[in-house]
């Protein structure tokens, strides 16, 4: 058993000097460019770097469309306004005429009744 070991030592440190000596190959291939370096050294590193890039573009997208939004909810809310002002006018000239015919129907009925009854 120690013999089945033994031999795939050697195979094991093979393996492994070639993975070093790619892995030197692809760090002098690299020609100082740092996301190449750090995807050989580091590829979680990278990954994350893409996700945060992507993260932080999805975030500036989402913010200008809440300032977007947030401009029409002003919007409406000054339409809104104005037509509560206007609702208010209507009301208040309502409430004039209201009272102008009921002055002009006590008028008729108190002074002019005479007039009418004969």
């Amino acid at each position: 058993m120690e013999d089945e070991f033994d031999s795939e030592i050697p195979e094991l440190v093979a393996a492994e000097t070639i993975h070093q000596l790619q892995l030197g190959e692809d760090l002098n291939n690299i020609n100082n460019n740092p996301i190449q370096a750090m995807a050989v050294t580091e590829p979680m590193a990278v990954t994350d770097m893409y996700f945060t890039d992507s993260r932080d573009q999805s975030i500036n997208e989402l913010t200008k469309e809440i300032k977007m939004l947030h401009g029409k909810i002003h919007e409406l809310t000054a339409m809104v306004q104005r037509v509560n002002s206007g609702s208010q006018q209507a009301a208040t000239t309502t409430n004039q005429s209201s009272t102008l015919m009921n002055s002009h129907r006590l008028h008729r009925n108190q002074m002019c009744q005479p007039c009418f009854a004969s």
